[in-house]
């Protein structure tokens, strides 16, 4: 600021006499020594003038109420918009406490802040001006940009340690545990042959830089399942038996996650069944070896001087009998058990009581004999979370469960979009299969006559029939195959992509094998004139269920088709589908309950819960023809035809076991949590429980990759 300083040759200023005013008179100069009282040194003292005083006072007080009330403004804004996005539960003890830390945060900071906000009052802004006007001519340093410094820096260092203690955090996902939810160290591929992009597994290699034995050498498409390989001149041209070669994907870091600390701990909450959490890996059951002993606690909640976290999905709470089966979670409870069952669950709860009682007895005698069973009943309840306290496949519980007394737990319509996984996508067809195998989606009836036919880039499109029947659009689940040309249709099984990563030519990845049912249809649907019916059908072993439209009024009916194909209609609820208009449409069959999206909007709510079928046996006849489109009485378009499944959860365990049911108890005081990835996932089947004091909150977002930005759901 050189135009602020005196010029270098200037005569110094004397003190009190500015250069631009006229020179005191004599008298004016005789007379200072008088007016000065008894200091002949000092100056006057100005008389205690009560009315500016109690301005000042007011101004002050005002000033503070006013970064008060833009603070607990501010507080009050946030728990409103965490609440709306369902990060927190409302309740007037956290409105307090929001409230309280805004006005707490708005008075140590309330100068700072109105100023950031231009709410100072004009005459605190020219007195500052003034004092600064003054300070430059005066040739005196200023401090007010320096205290701004300072009261920014302190502000922002208390802020980000607030947050990060009590708030929010940010994570690294480093496994694929939560694929396809949440990615962790992964690879993108895009297939050659039919263009679909997906993420691959490469964690270990990640891990293990520089390793070959842990270098990700090649995938298969989950969509069109070409194997493919990563390096030049490694593959062959056979759409059944060879494989394409791609240059090496490059690798990815996993999900950057913001976790809330303060919803469980601050707001004292519980956390909702199928939020998906950050814990500290409590250690593994003592009978697996990791580095050493194995045992607790070597491989407790600190590995290395680092902590241990774990992100997974809670769906487990204190006190819950939970079940495993047919890839679908079921839980019985002591707030919804049915009253049929409520002595045989109470008489079960109590016998696994009586079993942890003789644990803890025999706990004891063994302490006892090095004399270290002073506080032996405390440190027992942090052995709790262990798998034998599980009690694990208990026969009284299987037969609760067998006796139907367990309920599916049942996914929100965002969390199901969230944990959908992909079968086929239409708008990605196979280059090397055109003309060799069927196409997946089809007419069915094409022997009687006209139907539906190819429309543009992979749609179909149906002119107004002249007769009455209804013409499906139906998929077959036709796959590649060793053996060469193999058209039969194959079940749906629980196949992703993400864990087909290959390691010194050797697919490492799990089975994935299991039938899965539980399926989603989406689909763009341009109706032509507002007449006829639109129908989508999804098949679960013997029976049918579908979504049908009523073009001229909107109405939707969900219906299930026996065997017998007689319909029997569950609901009915208006929809903006109509003939005209495009539309985009999604009809699921997630967890026994019918859902409907038409434009984003969900006429039927979360669904429409059905009965299960009457057997689980596998009925050829539709496992094999599991979806499709029907019209009639009208005409219309459809394109980008999707067809997705449900996660399937798994029943292994440590011991690598897969029974039909899988059955396990939640301690009180502790939670079951469980990767989305199911059979790649090391969780509560395998290690045991999540004690509560080892919750650190919520998953709230992916904040990077930006392309992948969001709330967790």
């Amino acid at each position: 600021m050189a135009d602020d300083l005196p010029p270098a040759d200037a005569k110094p200023i004397s003190e009190g006499v500015r250069p631009d005013a006229p020179p005191p008179s004599p008298a004016a100069v005789t007379t200072a020594p008088a007016a000065s009282g008894a200091g002949a040194a000092g100056e006057a003292r100005a008389p205690f003038d009560l009315a500016a005083y109690s301005r000042d006072l007011l101004r002050k007080t005002l000033l503070g109420l006013l970064g008060g009330a833009v603070g607990a403004a501010a507080g009050i804004l946030l728990f409103l918009v965490l609440g709306l996005f369902g990060f927190l539960h409302f309740s007037w003890l956290a409105f307090e406490v929001a409230a309280a830390a805004g006005v707490l945060v708005g008075l140590m900071f309330n100068r700072f802040i109105l100023r950031v906000l231009r709410l100072l009052p004009k005459a605190e802004k020219a007195a500052e001006a003034k004092a600064a006007g003054r300070a430059a001519a005066d040739g005196q340093p200023q401090t007010d940009g320096f205290r701004e410094v300072i009261e920014t820096v302190v502000f922002v260092v208390v802020l980000v340690l607030l947050l990060k203690s009590f708030a929010a955090e940010a994570f690294v996902i480093p496994t694929g545990s939560m694929a396809e939810t949440l990615y962790g160290y992964q690879k993108n591929v895009k297939c050659p042959q039919c263009g679909y992009e997906f993420p691959v597994n490469c964690s270990q290699e990640a891990e293990h830089p520089g390793d070959l034995d842990y270098r990700v050498l090649g995938c298969t498409c989950p969509n069109c399942r070409r194997h493919i390989l990563f390096g030049a001149g490694r593959g062959d041209t056979s759409p059944f038996t060879g494989a394409d070669a791609i240059p090496d994907p490059q690798d990815y870091s996993g999900d950057r996650v913001l976790v809330a600390k303060f919803v469980y701990d601050l707001f004292e909450t519980l956390p909702d069944r199928l939020d998906v959490v950050v814990f500290k890996f409590p250690g593994d059951d003592p009978n697996r070896p990791k580095g050493g002993t194995g045992r607790f606690p070597e491989t407790g909640p600190v590995a290395d001087g680092a902590p241990m976290n774990y992100i997974k999905r809670l769906v487990g709470l204190p006190g819950d009998l939970l079940a495993i089966h047919g890839g679908r979670l079921y839980v019985l409870s002591d707030a919804k058990v049915p009253e049929q069952y409520k002595e045989k669950l109470q008489s079960l709860k109590k016998k696994f009581e009586d079993d942890e009682k003789r644990a803890l007895q025999e706990y004891k005698e063994g302490l006892k004999k090095y004399g270290l069973d002073k506080d032996a009943e405390q440190s027992f309840q942090k052995l709790l979370w262990r798998k034998p306290h599980m009690h694990a496949d208990d026969p009284d519980a299987k037969a609760l469960f067998d006796a139907g007394a367990f309920e599916i737990i049942r996914k929100k319509p965002d969390t199901m979009l969230a944990m959908r996984r992909i079968v086929y996508d239409n708008d990605h067809p196979a280059k090397d299969l055109i003309g060799v195998l069927p196409p997946r989606w089809a007419d069915r009836d094409k022997d009687k006559g006209a139907g539906w036919t190819a429309d543009g880039a992979n749609g179909f499109a149906l002119a107004d029939p002249a007769d009455d029947r209804v013409h499906w659009l139906g998929y077959s689940h036709i796959l590649r195959s060793e053996k060469g040309k193999d058209e039969t249709p194959q079940p749906i099984t629980d196949f992703i992509g993400y864990d087909t990563q290959e390691q010194r030519d050797a697919q490492v990845h799990t089975d994935m094998s299991e039938t899965v049912r539980d399926l989603m249809l989406e689909c763009e649907v341009q109706p032509g004139k507002a007449q006829g019916q639109l129908t989508f059908e999804l098949a679960e072993g013997p029976d049918r269920y579908r979504a049908r439209f009523d073009l001229a009024n909107g109405n939707c009916s969900l219906l299930r088709v026996a065997a017998d194909d007689t319909e029997e209609e569950l609901k009915q609820a208006p929809t903006a589908l109509r003939g005209g208009g495009t539309h985009t449409v999604r009809f699921a069959n997630f967890d026994e309950r019918l859902t409907v999206w038409v434009d984003e909007a969900l006429p039927f709510g979360d669904g429409v819960v059905h009965d299960p079928p009457k057997t689980e046996k596998s009925e050829e006849k539709y496992d094999l023809k599991p979806a499709g489109v029907g019209l009639r009485g009208a005409g219309a378009a459809v394109r980008r035809l999707k067809l997705w499944r449900d996660t399937y959860y798994t029943t292994m365990d440590e011991n690598h076991t897969k029974p039909d049911t899988r059955l396990l108890y939640v301690q009180p005081g502790h939670y079951l949590c469980m990767g989305d990835n199911s059979p790649a996932s090391s969780d509560s089947r395998f290690w045991g429980l999540v004690p509560e004091r080892l919750l650190l909150g919520k998953a709230l977002m992916v904040y990077y990759p930006f392309d992948r930005f969001g709330r967790i759901h």
